[in-house]
Formats: C-alpha cells, structure tokens, sequence
C-alpha cells in the first residue's frame, strides 16, 4: 500500500486592544500561534483492462501451426515502487474439467488436449504437435518465443511486464498452436488469468550511526536491523522490557589500525586511530596497553545450555561477534592510566551508541536484567533462558585470551567503568556476567586484559537511560 502524507501549517492569530480611556495610547497587540499537523492517506490503485474477452485461433488447419487474435493488456497503478503483471492457466477454483491444467482441453471429446509448451519457440520451430503457448510484444512488431504458463496459484505466476513506477503499462498478447493430422476436430479451451500486483515498498534502511533518527519509532516487542557504516555489518536491534534500545547481538566489528575513527562513525569525543588490528588468528599478548581484539569467524552458540562447541551455522542472534580487551572495547591505545573506579564515557560501539554501564550508579545491566528475573539478593536468575533466549539473546560466548574459556557456559560484557581492585597484580574493570546454572553478576569485574564480548544501547535522546 502506497501512503502519500502531505503537511500543511496552519497560524492562528489573535488580536487584542487594550484600552485604559479615551485618549490612552493601546498597548501593544498581543499575539498567539499554534501549529496544526494535517495529513491524509492516498489510497494505492490498480487497473487492468483487457482490449478483448477473447483470445482465438480460427481454423486451424491439421498439420500446421496458427496465431490467435491480438489483445492489449494494459495495466495502470499509481503505487510509488511499481507493480508486476503476471499471468497464469485456468481459474481459481478449478471447478471446469477443462481448467484443471495448463492445457487446452476439447469441450466434448475428454482426453483430447493441447498441451503447453515445455521450452520456449518461435512459432515456425514448434515442432511437438498439439500444443501451444503464448507470445508478447511492446509494438506488435517483434514478437517474444512462444512460452507456456504455469496453472493457477495464489501466489505464483509467469512475469509478462513489470515496473519500478507508478504508470500505465500496455503489451500485446497472443497464443499459437500446432495440431497434428489426426487430433479430434472441435473447440479446446482454457483460461488465462491476468494478475497485477503492486510491489512491495522497500525495508527502510537504518544505520546504527543514525539511531537518533529512527530510534523513536522501534516500539517495545519489535525488532529491526541495521546497518553499522564503518564496515556495513548489520544488527538486530531490539527495545527491551527496560525501555532503551538495544543491540541483540555481540558487536563483530574488526579494529583497524590504518584508519581513523571519529566521532561521526564512533562513540568517542575525539579522533582515535588504534594502535594495532583485531586478530583473526590466535594470537593474544594480553596486555592493557594496546587494544587487543579477535575475530573468530563466522561461528555460533549453538543454543544449547553448556556446548562448549561453537557450530558454523545458528540463530543469527547468537553469532559471537568478536573479542575485546578493555582497552580496546573503551577504544583507548592504553587504559594503564586508570587506577581508580572511573567513567570511561566513550566506546568502540557505533556513534549514537555506548557500552551499557556497569558498577557505578543506576546501573544500565541491572536495570535490563531485573526486568527478566534477576534478583539482587540471590544473585540469580529464576530461568536463565529469560536473558539468553528472545528478545535480549545474550549468549553465554566466555572469554578469550589466546584460546576459548567457559564458552557456552558463561558469558561476559564489558561495560565502560574502571574498577579500582586489582587482581593478582592485574587492572580490572566492570562487566556483567552470567552462568547457564542461573547465577549472574550485572556489576561484575574482570582483568582488562582478557577479551570479552561487546553489547552496545543507544544513546539517549531523552533522558530514558539510566546513566
């Protein structure tokens, strides 16, 4: 359906004079305005008309082939993204004998048919005796290799025309045969049936960059993709029970060192070019002091609780996306210099997007978390499927540090805050953590050096984050 919305702006004015007596200069007229959004819906049409109810071959002779009778099908729309003409065999019901196939069936003399035609000819080339089939052309002149039709679907037909705009579209149509000597004398017919259908509009496309934009109208419950712009890798994105936007899978995107982010493709305040790549080999020197990440390729959770095997196909939602460090996943070089709990306000996450907040204030972890089930007290969930099945569709991926650890039994986030222990003389800093034996942690921490996996949330455009 083609939906046209036109705005007008209407003002409304109000004068007033105000006058204290006679002689009394008035005060300054007092102005109002108000705006009125107005629109209305254009309903999409179609025509289809035919120049004849009837396609004939008149005397055919034995032995040879013959054209019908010439019609116009014209077909008129005025859907914006165009429409498809097709066409089919017999009727919708196939109730008449002589329309239960695609073939041209005697009226008396039962088995006596014209088959359609198996592979497409010019006329003088049909050689197969007793069939037939049909022919197109745009100025009557030149004429398509004779076809056959499939028989009648509701969804399916053979494309004759088709536009990519709104408008008339007109071709001639016609129908051949070839009889045999001996075929059964008499009237053979069928049906074709014409269809016009109006192409779909086109999925919006969304950029993660540009949530600003369309974050507003993706509702609780519903889910759309977009497209991140620095590599055109795409993601499910999802409102969930906590009301902010959120990514429903890992981030899988590969660090570069030989560009530059910036803030228009990347949640950091200033230009960043990393100092090394991500890894697509097992490589990993756990440090801090470079953003350390990797790649593992296409692979999955498998979705079954404890199966520590990544597979090579699954759910998209659980594809594992890539590992990275804590300095690489707050986008720094280095995060040596964080020796205290701090707020590291910038990530690798596409701009208009961040790492959900973990370990300081009205964490963003908790928040989405206790929606499914997560008490603080027991530091569990009651199922744990509420987070790794629909909508949220955490996966329990581990870490990484060289090779997989507790895959498909744990999983690990990193969120953007510096913790300030320090475990067997190693930084750490916050994540949110979860088992598939229902214990969680949304203000858990970890070493910086080990690779975890990225969710990001869309930035507020109100103040609907908790932050």
């Amino acid at each position: 359906m083609y939906k046209k919305k036109t705005f007008l702006k209407f003002t409304a004015i109000g004068l007033f004079l105000l006058s204290a007596a006679a002689n009394v200069p008035s005060t300054s007229a007092l102005t109002y305005q108000q705006d009125i959004p107005v629109s209305f819906t254009f309903n999409s049409s179609i025509i289809l008309t035919l120049s004849s109810a009837d396609l004939r071959i008149n005397n055919l002779v034995p032995g040879t082939v013959a054209d019908s009778n010439i019609i116009t099908v014209s077909a008129t729309s005025n859907n914006s993204t165009g429409y498809v003409v097709t066409a089919t065999v017999g009727d919708n019901t196939h109730s008449n004998p002589s329309f239960s196939n695609t073939s041209l069936n005697h009226k008396s003399n039962t088995g006596s048919t014209f088959t359609s035609l198996a592979t497409n000819a010019s006329l003088a080339d049909i050689t197969n005796d007793n069939t037939w089939g049909y022919t197109i052309s745009d100025n009557g002149n030149t004429w398509a290799n004779y076809s056959g039709l499939p028989i009648y679907t509701a969804e399916a037909g053979k494309t004759l025309k088709e536009s990519n705009t709104n408008g008339t579209t007109s071709f001639q149509f016609k129908i051949g045969a070839k009889a045999s000597n001996t075929q059964p004398s008499g009237e053979y017919n069928n049906v074709i049936n014409f269809t016009v259908t109006s192409n779909a509009a086109p999925d919006p496309t969304y950029y993660m960059q540009d949530v600003a934009t369309w974050g507003g109208s993706v509702t609780a419950g519903s889910e759309i993709t977009a497209i991140d712009s620095r590599d055109d890798k795409t993601y499910t994105v999802a409102r969930l029970a906590d009301g902010n936007l959120w990514m429903t899978q890992n981030l899988d995107h590969d660090i570069d060192s030989t560009r530059t982010y910036t803030p228009q493709d990347t949640d950091i305040s200033a230009n960043w070019t990393p100092s090394t790549s991500t890894y697509t080999t097992t490589t990993w020197n756990g440090s801090i002091a470079a953003p350390e990440s990797y790649d593992p390729g296409t692979l999955y959770w498998s979705g079954i609780a404890n199966d520590s095997t990544p597979v090579s196909s699954g759910n998209s939602h659980y594809h594992l996306g890539n590992y990275y460090n804590w300095t690489a996943a707050v986008a720094m070089n280095s995060s040596s210099a964080y020796t205290t709990t701090a707020l590291v306000d910038q990530s690798i996450c596409p701009s208009g997007w961040t790492l959900p907040r973990a370990g300081i204030g009205e964490d963003t972890f908790f928040s989405l978390w206790r929606e499914y089930g997560y008490d603080n007290n027991s530091h569990e969930f009651s199922d744990i499927s509420a987070i790794t099945g629909s909508p949220a569709y955490f996966a329990p991926t581990g870490d990484w540090s060289g090779s997989f650890s507790v895959f498909g039994s744990s999983g690990y986030f990193w969120s953007p805050v510096a913790e300030s222990s320090v475990i067997e003389d190693e930084a750490t800093s916050f994540s949110a953590a979860f088992n598939m034996d229902n214990l969680a942690n949304p203000t858990a921490f970890d070493d910086r050096e080990y690779g975890h996996s990225v969710r990001c949330v869309a930035r507020p455009v109100t103040s609907t984050l908790q932050w």
